[in-house]
C-alpha cells in the first residue's frame, strides 16, 4: 500500500511547532475529545492510551517519538507523529483516508506554518499520492542543514518547501514548476 504522508522540518522546538499547528487547525482539529479533555496517544504497538493534555505536553518534553489522533470530529481521528532527530522537529501527518477538503487543509497548513517560522523553518513535504514513499526525507532534511544533502528524488511530492538557497536540489526541472517564494523561503508545487 501506498504510504501518503505530509511532513514539517523545523528547528523550532517540537512543542512550540506542536502548539502552533493546534492554534492553526482550532476550527477543523483538536488534540483533545471535547468530552473529557484527553489527548489519544498511539503507543508503539498501535494501541491507543488517552492521557491528559498537561501530560501530552510532558511527553513531548521527555520522549523523542510522540504518536497520537487528530481529532476532526467525534469519530474522525487521524494519525499524528511528532519526533526530534539531532534538534530538528519533524511533524508527520498520515494522509490515509482524508477527503479533498481535509487534505486542501493540512497542505496549506504545512505551507502557513512553514513560511511563517522563516528563521527556523527548514521544509515541508506534502505527498498525498505518496510519489515519494521510498525516499528517505528525513535524511535529505538533516544533511540539508549541513549543507551536504543530496537532489530531491526525480519524482517530486506534491508540493515541496525549501528554502530559496536550496532549489538548486531539484535540477534544472525547477524552472518549470509553479513556485510562489516567500522571504528566504520557496514553496514548489508539481501538481
Amino acid at each position: 500500500m501506498t504510504e501518503r504522508f505530509a511532513c514539517l522540518y523545523d528547528k523550532a522546538a517540537r512543542k512550540a511547532q506542536l502548539r502552533h499547528l493546534s492554534i492553526a487547525l482550532h476550527e477543523h482539529a483538536t488534540i483533545t475529545d471535547p468530552n473529557n479533555m484527553l489527548v489519544a496517544c498511539v503507543t508503539e504497538e498501535g494501541d491507543t492510551e488517552e492521557i491528559s493534555e498537561l501530560d501530552f505536553w510532558d511527553k513531548l518534553e521527555t520522549e523523542r517519538d510522540v504518536r497520537f489522533l487528530w481529532r476532526f470530529g467525534d469519530n474522525d481521528r487521524r494519525y499524528c507523529r511528532t519526533r526530534t532527530i539531532d534538534g530538528i522537529s519533524i511533524t508527520e501527518f498520515a494522509l490515509e483516508g482524508y477527503d479533498t477538503e481535509d487534505l486542501e487543509l493540512i497542505s496549506a497548513l504545512l505551507e502557513t506554518a512553514f513560511t511563517t517560522a522563516q528563521a527556523s523553518s527548514i521544509g515541508f513535504i506534502f505527498d498525498p499520492s505518496g510519489r515519494t514513499e521510498e525516499f528517505d526525507w528525513d535524511e535529505f532534511f538533516l544533511l540539508l542543514i549541513h549543507s551536504k544533502a543530496t537532489r530531491v528524488p526525480p519524482r517530486l511530492p506534491a508540493r515541496l518547501g525549501l528554502p530559496l538557497s536550496e532549489l538548486h536540489r531539484i535540477g534544472s526541472e525547477s524552472a518549470a514548476l509553479k513556485m510562489r517564494t516567500y522571504g528566504t523561503l520557496a514553496v514548489v508545487d508539481a501538481t
